[in-house]
């Protein structure tokens, strides 16, 4: 049986550490297919250029204004494809 390949999307701003934390804690997961997507909401701290610099394996979409956490999601989602897609904090 195939494994059904799994979209997580992890919305950022402002917050490198939180968002670091996060991405962590998914490399660590047993399940091997799926595709990390991190969504910055228009951070103006920089840690839009340090997810480039430690996660360049991941996809980053950037949102041209704060959008909140849903509208950050929802602005992005028809970009995103997959079979099960799941939004992670």
């Amino acid at each position: 049986m195939d494994t059904p390949k799994v979209l997580i999307s992890v919305l950022n701003w402002n917050n490198f550490i939180s968002t670091s934390r996060t991405i962590n804690s998914i490399k660590q997961l047993s399940y091997v297919d799926y595709e990390l997507i991190i969504i910055d909401n228009n951070s103006t701290d920089h840690s839009i250029n340090k997810i480039h610099e430690y996660y360049p394996e991941f996809k980053v979409l950037k949102n041209t204004s704060n959008l909140g956490y849903a509208g950050g999601h929802k602005k992005r989602a028809p970009k995103i494809r997959g079979s099960i897609f799941n939004i992670s904090f």
